[in-house]
């Protein structure tokens, strides 16, 4: 299958000659090579000419020099793009949204795998309500916990209905399957109010969430709309979860990038990734939101 995104490749035209940089060149500086050669003219030294391509590569090597000499942040959304490429590898397409991974976070080869991890820990056995989001790469999870008899707390896709409880017994015996689908757990959860939660539930031990990347920092950054960040800070602002909440990321391990990504002040820091192959701790360098909803921080939509 081709990729689904195409890198851009710069070059100067230098009359005969074609030269092709490895490296993105900032935009202002990406003149023509006429422009270019009216701005900065040959110099000589020694009757020896500087010749104009010279001169135009060592402009961009002081560039390259100044760009690496500075500490760069990795922006989430050209990140997000990039593992995308990777992810195609081994990802599985979605009934509705196929490959547009900027709709939905994917299921992928070994999830199953990922969850046996997971729920071998005595941090998931400990765990008496489970808050997990309804990605696809989840759904092994769903089908465990409901087997597990834990209570879960879901939303459903995109949060338009809110939040979701299902509560051991209100799945009937070998429904777990079905009911790890979207589709089949509508037919037995019970919507509630942050309200009815909190009366219901008390509080929640854990949080699963998919992601399109996750770094061993802590942070974890999604399709993009920000609904996992939403999700916690409605449940935060009610005391359903707090600091001794743990949260867990799960991804495939092309997802897993050790990189110094922008972080605002919605992000939510998690404490473990997992994978198909592994637990991993992260090292908690960020703390948790605590501002609430930040609702100059919504995305257009979110509001309704």
């Amino acid at each position: 299958m081709p990729p689904l995104f195409n890198s851009s490749v710069r070059g100067c035209q230098m009359g005969m000659d074609f030269v092709i940089f490895g490296h993105d060149i900032p935009k202002k500086i990406c003149y023509t090579i006429q422009v270019f050669l009216e701005v900065i003219p040959c110099f000589t030294s020694a009757n020896r000419v500087t010749p104009p391509e010279r001169l135009l590569m060592d402009h961009f090597d002081i560039n390259r020099k100044e760009e690496s000499d500075m500490e760069m942040k990795v922006d989430a959304k050209t990140e997000r793009v990039r593992i995308w490429e990777e992810l195609l590898k081994v990802a599985k397409p979605d009934s509705k949204f196929s490959w547009q991974f900027s709709e939905f976070i994917c299921d992928y080869e070994g999830s199953e795998k990922g969850t046996a991890l997971l729920t071998a820990t005595d941090m998931y056995k400990n765990a008496r309500v489970i808050f997990i989001t309804p990605d696809n790469n989840l759904e092994t999870l769903r089908e465990q916990a409901f087997r597990d008899k834990k209570t879960v707390v879901m939303t459903n896709y995109g949060i338009t209905r809110g939040f979701f409880l299902i509560r051991p017994g209100q799945i009937p015996e070998g429904k777990e399957e079905i009911a790890s689908l979207l589709d089949g757990v509508s037919r037995y959860w019970k919507h509630q109010t942050l309200a009815q939660l909190k009366e219901a539930v008390g509080h929640i031990d854990m949080m699963v969430t998919g992601a399109s990347a996750i770094t061993p920092s802590g942070i974890r950054f999604g399709k993009g709309h920000g609904y996992f960040d939403l999700e916690y800070a409605m449940l935060s602002t009610v005391g359903l979860c707090d600091e001794t909440t743990a949260i867990v990321g799960a991804g495939h391990d092309v997802q897993v990038v050790d990189v110094d990504v922008t972080v605002e002040d919605y992000d939510t820091a998690i404490d473990y990734i997992v994978t198909p192959t592994r637990l991993i701790e992260t090292r908690h360098e960020y703390p948790r939101p605590s501002k609430g909803i930040i609702w100059s921080r919504l995305a257009p939509g979110m509001r309704e």
